[in-house]
């Protein structure tokens, strides 16, 4: 019997605490020799930083499971401009391992993820 795994998994995303921090921009920065760095912009601090708290406390402070992924897809879409879309989810490949500690309480709930869109850098 196959079970359906997004039964099970809970999605990094905290909806609530999302809409209420309105995130709002994203950065990503690569200098070369060095790892790259992304970051997250939200209009209400407070909200954010308990997103980060839960992601700490949830992952560590190193995700050791990999279960967050992070996807930065270039690629049109009709009505927006020329741009990258961010999407932050639950990497299903590495919570599909069995791991205990994935199962929530034996209760299920679909995985919760979140998209911003990021415009191209203009030439300057």
């Amino acid at each position: 019997m196959r079970t359906n795994l997004s039964m099970y998994v809970t999605g990094p995303i905290n909806v609530d605490l999302w809409n209420e921090a309105k995130w709002r921009g994203t950065v990503f920065l690569h200098y070369p020799g060095e790892p790259p760095i992304l970051g997250l912009g939200f209009l209400n601090e407070n909200p954010a930083r308990q997103i980060f708290e839960e992601w700490h406390k949830r992952y560590g402070d190193r995700d050791a499971f990999e279960e967050l992924r992070v996807s930065i897809v270039e690629g049109e879409i009709k009505g927006e401009q020329p741009g990258y879309t961010v999407h932050i989810s639950v990497d299903f490949e590495n919570t599909s391992r069995p791991r205990e500690v994935y199962l929530h309480d034996g209760q299920s709930s679909e995985p919760n993820e979140s998209n911003s869109r990021l415009e191209k850098p203009r030439n300057v």
